[in-house]
């Protein structure tokens, strides 16, 4: 249990306002996410030790699901997996892409160019292929899909993984750049004030 004194007229939630802000401050990595995933010692600043920034499914961690109803039911969806209907189309989307993802290209240019159609095609709508986010230090996802103003999607490709980084790790510091700007973020104490005081 935790027992937090505030002062007269000051929301009880105030303090979770600077613990968020500090959590999401902190995932903005100094390095663009290139640079971050190249490097060993940057790689390990994010994801080991009491400090990191990212915990990849690592024991004694939150599950994900607890946080937003989408991803509980995307997490009921993956235990279940043999209640889920596939459709014959869903099967030639991911046979196309597979068949032109595991070929080696000779860089990632051209791996994008062979894929983005097929990318596009499954997700059901054309993505935002190569823009720069210059209100997000000047990143540049290989591709983003948005919803109004926010990136719910977004798309790291490597031509061979492992051999300029690992895609996965590109993309969490993407969106550690992207979560940590103004433009996305909402006054958390709007929100925080207007919630019902606990009775005890």
């Amino acid at each position: 249990m935790r027992i937090v004194l505030t002062p007269r007229g000051q929301s009880p939630f105030s303090f979770l306002c600077l613990d968020l802000s500090e959590c999401i401050d902190s995932l903005c990595p100094t390095f663009s996410p290139s640079d971050t995933i190249a490097s060993v010692p940057k790689i390990r600043e994010l994801i080991e030790g009491d400090k990191a920034h990212v915990y990849l499914g690592r024991p004694g961690g939150a599950p994900a699901a607890i946080f937003n109803p989408a991803l509980a039911a995307l997490q009921r969806r993956l235990d279940h997996l043999d209640q889920i209907k596939v459709t014959r189309q869903d099967v030639t989307h991911a046979m196309d892409y597979l068949n032109l993802a595991i070929k080696i290209y000779d860089d990632e240019a051209a791996c994008e160019s062979a894929v983005k159609e097929s990318i596009n095609t499954a997700v059901g709508r054309d993505g935002s292929w190569d823009k720069e986010l210059d209100w997000a230090d000047g990143i540049k996802p290989d591709c983003c899909w948005w919803h109004k103003e926010f990136i719910i999607t977004l798309l790291e490709l490597k031509n061979v993984v492992g051999l300029i980084g690992n895609p996965i790790l590109q993309a969490i510091v993407d969106y550690g750049k992207i979560i940590s700007q103004k433009k996305v973020r909402c006054p958390l104490s709007a929100h925080l004030d207007t919630m019902a005081y606990p009775r005890w």
